[in-house]
């Protein structure tokens, strides 16, 4: 465990140092500097760089024992270095890079405020939101995993991905569900979450903290941001709760399903609700509730580096409006606007970071740079010092290409763009502006609504960033990256984030108090705030109590880390081989790290793989007569294991030759209860 938190502490001191370098006009050349931006943003930044360290050098010695030992040892060592040759050549050796972090008065936790009491609060209510969602739907106790059967779909794959770095080998990487020498999914969290267990941090800790410490991390920074546009701290409080419990006239879909006869009955009634409410097309499946951040436990992570950035170029975009305000003549606001000096670079340094960290989260969660290109490029349009972000965006798409050829080969292709429009709409039959306005009306009940109100009461830069916080939901309804439409809903997901934070704006304009109003006055406008609060976040809260239901027992998946079969996979078989099994999302096989042929296949089309071929092959080998053609399907697939269990012999779909396996090849495990047969292939 103290070489995990060791691992954590080294990789902050790399952001640092990092950070300094590269974003030090972004932070540290102001008057008021914010230090949540800088202590938070550079540990995630160093997580960043230290984990693909890690990755590339525990790649280099993939041909030993232990590549992850030496991938530690060497990524270590290498971030020590570098701050060290930082340190010694520092044109300030009195004071060394990580005193000036803290060094001067003019750190603020909060702009414009001197009061940090009600901070405290926000912050405590969002650590206390992350450690719920975490550590709620996955723990770990006596000897078993248990995870909430909310969560359980994702955690198939992210938890076999965690486990081919921790207990096997999974250099050069393949998605352990269906091996076929690509890795088309962003890993590098879970490859991190695996590197962390293998420091010594047992799986529920290494996840749970750094879902939690992301989490936390992106709510904080948006809470920041949402305080910084505005200058209340009221609107940052309003972004985070309109945040954490979602808009949507779901509830009151679900209230004229149940159609309760008293308030108490109703609130006998959710508190029992075990299904996820909402009419819209797989609403069920959570796609809007908090149960997106305990499932995709590496999104927040990126999200936090998004806001980061745009904290990064948020100065030119301030230096922009500021020139345009100075000047009287409304042909020469225009000018400015468009004049080239708006071209011209000021900071290399900071363009070249931003596109640096930008290209290297690919890998971590590509829905995330798809929308921060989008966002900033937005930004971009009314920023001075336009070729910084050229310059970001070129890096970016560069470094995610060299990825793209690393792990998928040069030709292929990880996404497969094409114009589909209406998103999730179109389940509705055919793609309308009423269906799609309907849509979008049912999903985010008043949301919509009130955005469109606090566009009239905005100033002028705020209405320009709503162009910005726009751009992935205008991107979700017109494009379809992958075979699966639903991934879209990520994109839709980060676009509500940011419009909270309008939303927010003008819900505080009802608690505001100027002077000369009179109570009664008041009275109204507070209560009229309310009310629009109820109707922004009651879903929500529904759909909070519904997470709880369906994570407690009995409504777990439990996993025994101490099942025969995860023991003998782990013991007896090498860290990289391939079983052939009948379709699973999770199997103790994988939890020991090794990959099976054809696993539950959603994951695998919904990431654009060719999932048909192994289907097929998986249906041969099981239901093959010819002994020899078996044996050369087995060989060019590198199949090493055959597991025969009950799911196989009584499956309707595919049938079982099971006596030809008996005669022809070796038997290695057999477990009588529940029987379980495995054959080596030779």
């Amino acid at each position: 465990m103290i070489l995990g938190i060791f691992y954590l502490l080294i990789a902050w001191l790399l952001g640092i140092y990092f950070g300094r370098y590269f974003f030090y006009s972004s932070f540290f050349s102001r008057e008021k500097k914010n230090l949540f931006f800088v202590i938070i943003g550079f540990l995630l930044i160093g997580i960043i760089l230290l984990t693909w360290l890690s990755y590339l050098f525990s790649y280099f010695f993939r041909f030993t024992v232990k590549p992850l030992f030496y991938g530690n040892l060497f990524s270590i060592f290498a971030a020590l270095l570098l701050v060290f040759l930082r340190e010694i050549f520092s044109k300030n050796k009195r004071s060394g890079e990580i005193f000036k972090i803290l060094k001067g008065k003019n750190w603020t936790f909060s702009q414009n405020f001197s009061s940090w009491l009600p901070e405290v609060c926000i912050f405590l209510f969002i650590l206390l939101f992350a450690i719920s969602l975490s550590f709620f739907s996955f723990y770990f106790k006596d000897n078993k995993l248990h995870i909430g059967i909310s969560v359980f779909s994702d955690f198939g794959p992210h938890l076999a991905v965690i486990r081919s770095f921790s207990f096997g080998k999974n250099f050069p990487t393949e998605y352990p569900h269906f091996p076929n020498g690509q890795m088309r999914y962003h890993f590098l969290f879970y490859f991190l979450v695996g590197n962390l267990e293998f420091l010594g941090l047992r799986i529920d800790w290494a996840l749970n903290l750094i879902s939690v410490l992301a989490l936390v991390s992106f709510l904080i920074l948006l809470y920041q941001f949402a305080t910084l546009l505005s200058g209340k701290k009221i609107v940052g409080f309003f972004t985070i709760l309109l945040l954490c419990f979602r808009s949507s006239f779901a509830f009151f879909t679900f209230l004229e399903k149940i159609r309760p006869k008293s308030l108490k009955e109703l609130w006998l009634k959710i508190l029992e609700n075990t299904i996820l409410i909402g009419e819209t097309p797989h609403e069920e499946w959570g796609l809007w509730t908090q149960k997106v951040f305990a499932n995709q436990r590496h999104l927040p992570l990126g999200l936090a580096i998004l806001i980061f950035l745009l904290m990064v170029f948020f100065p030119l975009f301030q230096e922009m409006f500021q020139k345009i305000k100075e000047e009287k003549n409304f042909k020469r606001k225009i000018f400015e606007l468009f004049n080239k000096s708006s071209w011209l670079i000021e900071d290399w340094k900071r363009a070249i970071g931003s596109g640096i960290i930008l290209g290297l989260l690919a890998y971590w969660n590509g829905t995330v740079v798809i929308s921060a290109l989008f966002i900033l490029f937005f930004l971009a349009l009314f920023s001075k010092h336009r070729s910084e972000f050229l310059i970001c965006a070129l890096i970016t798409i560069f470094l995610a290409f060299l990825q793209s050829v690393f792990f998928i080969g040069f030709g292929e292709k990880v996404i497969t763009p094409e114009i589909y429009l209406g998103f999730l709409a179109r389940e509705y039959g055919t793609f309308s502006l009423k269906s799609w306005v309907l849509y979008y009306l049912e999903l985010l009940g008043v949301f919509p609504i009130l955005i469109l109100i606090s566009l009239f009461f905005l100033s002028i830069d705020l209405k320009i960033l709503s162009l910005a916080f726009f751009a992935p939901f205008i991107f979700a309804n017109t494009i379809k990256l992958t075979p699966d439409i639903n991934v879209n809903h990520k994109l839709i997901l980060i676009s509500v984030y940011f419009l909270n934070i309008l939303v927010a704006t003008l819900l505080a304009k009802f608690f505001e108090s100027p002077r000369g109003v009179n109570f009664c006055a008041k009275l109204l406008s507070w209560s009229f705030g309310l009310l629009l609060i109820f109707l922004l976040t009651i879903t929500g809260f529904v759909d909070l109590i519904t997470f709880y239901n369906l994570n407690k027992s009995p409504h777990q998946i439990i996993m025994d880390t101490k099942d025969p079969l995860l023991i003998w996979a782990k013991e007896n078989t090498s860290p990289n081989d391939i079983f052939l099994t009948d379709i699973h999302s999770l199997h103790p096989i994988l939890l020991a790290g090794r990959k099976i042929f054809y696993g539950w296949p959603y994951y695998a089309w919904s990431a654009g793989y060719d999932t048909q071929k192994h289907e097929l092959i998986m249906k041969e080998i099981y239901g093959g007569r010819d002994i020899e053609k078996i044996k050369k399907l087995l060989k060019e697939n590198q199949i090493k294991y055959v597991v025969i269990e009950e799911s196989n012999r009584y499956s309707s779909y595919y049938f079982l030759n099971e006596e030809m396996f008996s005669k022809n090849f070796e038997l290695v495990y057999f477990s009588e209860i529940p029987e379980i047969k495995i054959y080596k292939v030779n």
